[in-house]
């Protein structure tokens, strides 16, 4: 799992340079926004952080399997949506909390936390 993880994060990198690219093909920045802090956070947060949640999250692919590790990783897309609302003061609309409620109705029912009624015949 770790080797894949790698080579989806390489490919996704290089896709996203080139819709970087086909986007905004001028790439123009004050020489005070290229400081050492500003370059440091950017290293540390796409390699550091990056590498320590791959490595934790095959660490739990290893744990729970890939079936259950699987669930959880529509959970993804809920905490980028909820920490952008939170650190850069995003709105959110009642379309974000039905999105949450569906992911979490999803991940409850599909790991066995909650189970359905079946009737036998």
């Amino acid at each position: 799992p770790l080797v894949v993880t790698a080579y989806s994060h390489g490919l996704g990198a290089a896709g996203l340079v080139l819709l970087g690219l086909i986007a905004n093909p001028v790439w123009t920045y004050s020489p005070d926004s290229l400081g050492i802090n500003t370059l440091a956070v950017l290293l540390f947060s796409s390699f550091i952080s990056t590498a320590i949640g791959a490595v934790l999250w095959n660490m739990g692919i290893q744990k729970v399997g890939a079936t259950t590790a699987s669930l959880f990783q529509n959970a993804s897309p809920i905490v980028g949506v909820f920490a952008s609302a939170f650190f850069l003061g995003e709105q959110l609309s009642w379309l974000h909390f039905a999105a949450l409620s569906l992911v979490l109705v999803g991940v409850v029912f599909g790991t066995g936390l909650l189970r359905l009624p079946v009737r036998s015949a």
